[in-house]
């Protein structure tokens, strides 16, 4: 084989070479061998020393080929020989004085081969690091199109369905409208967030880092790039901002359960803070009626929102013994999360916010919330209802239900004078007394003559209106307060209640001494400066003149 570096060479450097060897040997810049045809080293320069050694130590056996092939008259040339510091040489034998000499000029191959291995090493490491990344690259044409995409595919993909499509073919839209698309940039971009379709349909997130491509002539012909999807990573994120979020209002409310001393205020103040906190735009708070017989009605107790909007409570209240943890609700022009709140299993309320309009996509973190919210009112409401419990025992009597004695001198009353003291008017005040009624205990019991109490407080309560105040003193003793009643209304209403008295003759003890009613009646003026006492005594006063004058009637006090 004529060597190449013969046929490259001049016809004056082959004659240099032929005329003066040695001249030649010592200005080579790199190793070169001046041997005879038989191998033995005739002279050599610096670089050369080592090849000059192999060749003395008659190794390697292709060395001393390469020398017989040159001495045929052909330049032939040996790549791979290595010499004492695993220095890699491509040596060349180049025939001169008429074939008397061979002259081995040597070229170092190291640099070159180390550098080839890397880069197809490094070829190799990239190519299996984008086989197995769960990201992918891909790279653009000219048109726009896709003409590489990694191995593995994108967005569910194969890399064949991607191929020759537009990256708008997936529904690519910005994060932010004011980003350009990275993947006709005609700048390097670095992460930026775009969102597109993966094959179920669903939207995915992606960080996209590209790098244009331009001609010579500095037109864009493309792009290169990875895109890295972190929809999991946002998923999370924004589960663990809601959750903070819940942990934080949660935190909150346990803070107002347990710092503010009234009850009621501690529902107030948590729909408050709900509907502030979130995207809801109302809530309403509900507690049992623990004084409904069946105990199978609630009743409103707090609520924060638009008047208007607010879903009406006779929507509400049948769906709250039907629903099982926090359940969607709507009616009309309105949709909202019901559930209901309990105390150690029982259920002693519940809670209902809205938005104002019938949609119904309400999302898993609205509904955790409500899960999580209604857990802790449940511990508020029961608070508010042991606090009723208290305050109704301290201000009722504890047979009949209604006011008591103190609660009607000493709260009722003050209060119900000062009122109209401010704005004007009158009060009737009848004192109530049951006739004859020691015999209903000596003849039937003091259980027939509870019965009889217990009717008495149900008539007063029919022969009086909502706002008006009806006690009972203790015995047979009763009151009652009418807002705004003049003599002529409150002799209406004495005459009236005489007349229906005529049923509490079943619970009488003797038939010639029948159970029934005396009233004494005091009315109040506004323009009056008489005290409370004196007001009392009239009553008092004009329900013995009753009394004395024979029972079963009543009188208005002077």
């Amino acid at each position: 084989m004529v060597s190449q570096v013969i046929k490259n060479m001049s016809a004056k450097v082959l004659e240099a070479l032929n005329g003066s060897p040695k001249s030649f040997l010592a200005a080579y810049p790199e190793g070169a061998v001046l041997v005879d045809p038989d191998g033995v080293v005739l002279e050599t320069n610096k670089k050369g020393a080592p090849l000059a050694a192999l060749i003395a130590d008659q190794k390697p056996d292709q060395l001393h080929d390469l020398i017989r092939q040159a001495h045929g008259g052909q330049g032939a040339n040996l790549g791979g020989v290595v010499v004492e510091d695993e220095t890699q040489l491509n040596v060349t034998a180049v025939p001169v004085q008429d074939g008397d000499a061979i002259l081995l000029l040597t070229h170092d191959q190291t640099f070159e081969r180390n550098m080839l291995s890397a880069l197809v090493d490094s070829r190799a490491r990239y190519k299996d690091l984008v086989d197995v990344s769960s990201d992918f690259a891909w790279e653009l044409g000219p048109d726009g199109t896709f003409v590489f995409i990694s191995p593995g595919g994108a967005l569910d993909y194969a890399p064949d369905d991607i191929i020759g499509q537009s990256p708008d073919k997936f529904g690519l839209e910005s994060a932010d409208p004011k980003d350009p698309s990275p993947f006709i940039a005609t700048e390097t971009t670095s992460d930026i967030d775009v969102r597109m379709l993966l094959a179920s349909g669903e939207q995915a997130r992606l960080k996209v880092s590209a790098i244009p491509l331009f001609d010579e002539f500095g037109e864009w012909r493309g792009s290169r790039g990875v895109c890295r999807d972190f929809t999991e990573d946002s998923r999370r994120k924004v589960a663990l901002d809601e959750a903070r979020i819940r942990e934080k209002l949660l935190r909150h409310l346990v803070g107002i359960i347990r710092d503010e001393v009234e009850p009621l205020k501690t529902l107030t103040g948590s729909i408050d803070y709900i509907v502030h906190a979130s995207s809801f735009e109302g809530c309403k708070i509900y507690t049992r009626d623990e004084y409904d017989k069946r105990g199978e009605y609630f009743v409103l107790a707090a609520k924060c929102g638009d008047e208007n909007a607010m879903p009406p409570d006779a929507e509400i209240f049948p769906k709250i013994e039907k629903i099982d943890g926090t359940t969607p609700v709507a009616g009309e022009g309105w949709s909202g999360l019901l559930a209901t709140t309990g105390y150690r299993q029982h259920v002693n309320g519940a809670i209902c916010v809205w938005r104002g309009d019938a949609a119904t996509d309400w999302s898993p973190d609205e509904l955790a919330l409500i899960d999580t919210v209604s857990d802790q009112l449940g511990i508020a409401i029961e608070r508010v209802m042991h606090h009723e419990r208290i305050l109704r025992l301290s201000r009722t009597d504890e047979l009949t239900g209604l006011l008591n004695r103190r609660a009607f001198l000493e709260e009722e009353l003050p209060r119900r004078m000062e009122r109209l003291q401010h704005s004007g008017g009158t009060a009737a005040l009848l004192y109530v007394d049951l006739d004859n009624f020691k015999l209903v205990n000596d003849v039937h019991g003091h259980h027939r003559g509870d019965e009889a109490l217990i009717a008495l407080a149900r008539f007063l309560e029919k022969h009086s209106r909502p706002g008006d105040a009806v006690a009972r003193f203790g015995g047979d003793e009763f009151a009652m307060w009418l807002d705004g009643m003049d003599r002529e209304s409150a002799e209406k209403r004495a005459h009236t209640m005489i007349e229906d008295s005529a049923i509490f003759r079943i619970y009488s003890g003797d038939e010639k001494q029948p159970l029934g009613l005396s009233i004494g009646v005091s009315m109040y003026n506004s323009d009056s400066e008489e005290s409370l006492d004196y007001f009392l005594n009239r009553a008092d006063d004009a329900m013995y003149e009753v009394k004395r004058r024979g029972k079963g009637g009543f009188a208005f006090a002077d």
